[in-house]
């Protein structure tokens, strides 16, 4: 018998988070899983690894979550944590232009490598802060161009992130692959969702 049938699990959801180093990547996770905040985390050493099981559509799902390290010298490993991901969040902070430039270059790495099989938010971070954005007209036409979600976070006061993962989680759902238990590559981009920029 098929090991998630078993246990009652229907399917499995993988999700890469991909970003520059202290983004609030790990931050954006621990809010999610138990949420918690701790203003001094040390930075994620490769990649870790947390789980938590949803339902979507009466149907129960494992969500496989793995936060992957910013710094670049883990850069050459992340190809083993993107592959076979049904969902990527890429984020970038308001305090750091920079890591606006490694999100679209994570943004284009990803499209090329399997643009048809997976659903990308592009998270902006650190919204409590109150600080502008300086790449709105480039964040709208990438947005727009490349049928990505956007949506604005806070890790430190919890602002959308349940709203984040469970949006991603519905999207993934709803261009699934699982039917009778096995994986089919089924894919319904974004543009049938609606509102493409979601989550301003």
């Amino acid at each position: 018998m098929n090991r998630n049938k078993r246990e009652g699990i229907d399917g499995d959801l993988k999700v890469v988070m991909l970003g520059d180093s202290g983004v609030g990547k790990s931050s954006i996770l621990r809010r999610y899983i138990d949420n918690t905040f701790d203003e001094f985390k040390e930075s994620t050493i490769g990649a870790a690894f947390m789980n938590k099981t949803i339902i979507n559509q009466n149907r129960i799902y494992n969500l496989d979550i793995w936060d992957t390290a910013g710094q670049e010298r883990y850069k050459s490993l992340m190809p083993m944590y993107y592959r076979n991901a049904k969902g990527a969040i890429i984020v970038y902070s308001l305090t750091n232009q920079y890591s606006f430039e490694i999100a679209t270059n994570w943004l284009k790495t990803l499209l090329d490598y399997h643009k048809e099989n997976i659903i990308i938010y592009l998270v902006e971070n650190k919204k409590d802060l109150n600080l502008k954005n300086n790449n709105k007209k480039e964040l709208d036409d990438l947005v727009t161009k490349e049928n990505v979600f956007f949506i604005t976070t806070s890790a430190k006061n919890g602002y959308n992130i349940e709203k984040l993962f469970t949006s991603l989680s519905e999207h993934m759902v709803n261009h699934k692959y699982i039917k009778d238990n096995k994986k089919q590559n089924l894919f319904i981009g974004p543009e049938e969702f609606g509102d493409k920029k979601c989550c301003y």
